[in-house]
Protein backbone atom coordinates (compact mmCIF):
# COMPACT_ATOMS: atom_id res chain seq x y z
CA UNK A 1 0.00 0.00 0.00
CA UNK A 2 0.85 3.32 -0.67
CA UNK A 3 1.79 6.09 1.55
CA UNK A 4 -1.01 8.15 3.10
CA UNK A 5 0.45 10.83 5.20
CA UNK A 6 -1.15 14.00 4.27
CA UNK A 7 1.04 16.05 2.42
CA UNK A 8 1.45 19.95 3.04
CA UNK A 9 -0.45 22.01 1.18
CA UNK A 10 1.82 23.55 -1.81
CA UNK A 11 -0.40 26.53 -2.80
CA UNK A 12 -1.63 27.64 -6.04
CA UNK A 13 -0.24 26.20 -9.08
CA UNK A 14 0.71 28.62 -11.92
CA UNK A 15 -2.30 27.88 -13.84
CA UNK A 16 -4.67 28.75 -11.13
CA UNK A 17 -2.57 32.17 -10.49
CA UNK A 18 -3.12 32.88 -14.29
CA UNK A 19 -6.87 32.19 -14.02
CA UNK A 20 -7.20 34.31 -11.25
CA UNK A 21 -5.01 37.40 -13.00
CA UNK A 22 -6.94 36.59 -15.95
CA UNK A 23 -10.25 36.28 -13.78
CA UNK A 24 -9.52 40.13 -12.14
CA UNK A 25 -8.05 42.06 -15.70
CA UNK A 26 -11.38 41.11 -17.15
CA UNK A 27 -12.99 42.47 -14.02
CA UNK A 28 -10.97 45.73 -14.70
CA UNK A 29 -13.39 48.63 -16.24
CA UNK A 30 -12.72 49.78 -19.85
CA UNK A 31 -9.79 52.95 -19.96
CA UNK A 32 -11.27 56.27 -19.76
CA UNK A 33 -10.43 59.13 -22.66
CA UNK A 34 -6.72 59.56 -22.81
CA UNK A 35 -5.25 56.56 -21.96
CA UNK A 36 -4.76 53.67 -24.82
CA UNK A 37 -5.19 50.41 -24.89
CA UNK A 38 -1.71 49.99 -25.48
CA UNK A 39 -0.89 52.09 -22.14
CA UNK A 40 -3.43 50.19 -20.25
CA UNK A 41 -1.91 46.44 -21.86
CA UNK A 42 1.36 48.11 -20.55
CA UNK A 43 0.18 49.06 -16.91
CA UNK A 44 -0.98 45.50 -16.82
CA UNK A 45 2.25 43.72 -17.84
CA UNK A 46 3.95 45.89 -15.41
CA UNK A 47 1.89 45.21 -12.30
CA UNK A 48 1.39 41.26 -13.14
CA UNK A 49 5.14 41.15 -13.62
CA UNK A 50 5.97 42.89 -10.41
CA UNK A 51 3.89 39.91 -8.72
CA UNK A 52 5.65 37.78 -6.76
CA UNK A 53 5.69 34.28 -7.95
CA UNK A 54 3.40 32.48 -5.85
CA UNK A 55 4.69 31.08 -2.63
CA UNK A 56 3.33 27.39 -1.29
CA UNK A 57 0.81 28.01 0.93
CA UNK A 58 -0.24 30.83 -0.92
CA UNK A 59 -3.98 31.36 -0.72
CA UNK A 60 -6.44 32.57 -3.72
CA UNK A 61 -7.09 34.85 -1.35
CA UNK A 62 -4.02 36.46 -1.15
CA UNK A 63 -3.43 36.21 -4.37
CA UNK A 64 -6.33 38.33 -5.69
CA UNK A 65 -5.38 40.84 -2.50
CA UNK A 66 -2.01 41.01 -4.70
CA UNK A 67 -3.71 41.83 -7.90
CA UNK A 68 -5.81 44.44 -6.94
CA UNK A 69 -2.92 46.09 -5.28
CA UNK A 70 -1.54 46.04 -8.59
CA UNK A 71 -4.62 47.17 -10.20
CA UNK A 72 -4.85 49.91 -7.99
CA UNK A 73 -1.59 51.34 -9.14
CA UNK A 74 -2.63 51.35 -12.69
CA UNK A 75 -1.72 55.14 -13.71
CA UNK A 76 -5.24 57.52 -14.20
CA UNK A 77 -5.99 59.34 -17.74
CA UNK A 78 -3.81 61.80 -19.04
CA UNK A 79 -5.68 64.51 -20.35
CA UNK A 80 -5.91 63.80 -24.60
CA UNK A 81 -5.47 67.56 -25.77
CA UNK A 82 -2.40 70.06 -24.76
CA UNK A 83 -3.38 73.71 -23.81
CA UNK A 84 -1.76 74.53 -27.20
CA UNK A 85 -3.80 71.83 -29.21
CA UNK A 86 -6.82 73.29 -27.48
CA UNK A 87 -5.73 76.69 -28.26
CA UNK A 88 -5.13 75.97 -31.80
CA UNK A 89 -8.63 74.44 -31.91
CA UNK A 90 -10.18 77.52 -30.73
CA UNK A 91 -8.72 79.64 -32.77
CA UNK A 92 -9.36 77.60 -35.88
CA UNK A 93 -12.85 77.81 -34.27
CA UNK A 94 -13.10 81.69 -33.96
CA UNK A 95 -11.18 81.66 -37.43
CA UNK A 96 -14.36 80.10 -39.09
CA UNK A 97 -17.00 82.31 -37.35
CA UNK A 98 -18.61 84.28 -40.29
CA UNK A 99 -18.77 87.95 -39.49
CA UNK A 100 -21.69 89.87 -37.62
CA UNK A 101 -22.14 92.18 -40.71
CA UNK A 102 -22.95 89.37 -43.12
CA UNK A 103 -26.20 88.79 -40.75
CA UNK A 104 -27.72 86.09 -42.78
CA UNK A 105 -24.45 83.90 -42.83
CA UNK A 106 -23.87 84.54 -39.51
CA UNK A 107 -27.43 83.72 -38.24
CA UNK A 108 -27.07 80.37 -40.49
CA UNK A 109 -23.80 79.18 -38.89
CA UNK A 110 -25.74 79.64 -34.89
CA UNK A 111 -28.53 77.71 -36.57
CA UNK A 112 -26.10 74.90 -37.94
CA UNK A 113 -24.51 75.10 -34.70
CA UNK A 114 -27.95 74.56 -33.45
CA UNK A 115 -28.72 71.55 -34.90
CA UNK A 116 -25.05 69.83 -34.65
CA UNK A 117 -25.93 69.93 -30.99
CA UNK A 118 -29.11 68.76 -30.77
CA UNK A 119 -28.00 65.46 -32.96
CA UNK A 120 -25.18 65.04 -30.84
CA UNK A 121 -26.52 65.97 -26.92
CA UNK A 122 -29.88 65.03 -27.32
CA UNK A 123 -33.23 68.10 -26.96
CA UNK A 124 -32.61 68.31 -23.59
CA UNK A 125 -29.24 69.54 -23.78
CA UNK A 126 -29.85 71.78 -26.15
CA UNK A 127 -32.64 73.55 -24.38
CA UNK A 128 -30.69 73.93 -20.91
CA UNK A 129 -27.60 75.36 -23.24
CA UNK A 130 -29.90 77.58 -25.47
CA UNK A 131 -31.62 79.00 -22.12
CA UNK A 132 -28.53 80.08 -20.67
CA UNK A 133 -27.53 83.73 -20.30
CA UNK A 134 -24.27 82.78 -21.91
CA UNK A 135 -25.69 81.43 -25.08
CA UNK A 136 -27.21 84.83 -26.32
CA UNK A 137 -25.13 86.26 -28.73
CA UNK A 138 -26.66 89.55 -30.07
CA UNK A 139 -30.38 89.37 -31.23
Amino acid sequence: MGDTTPQPDAGLSRAEVDRIVQDAVAGIPEPQPGLTPAQVDEAIRSAVAGMPEPAPGLTSDQVEEIIKAAVADIPGPTPVLTSAEGERIARGVMASLPPRSDLAEYTRFFVEKAISRYETQGLDATLAHYNRPESIDGQ
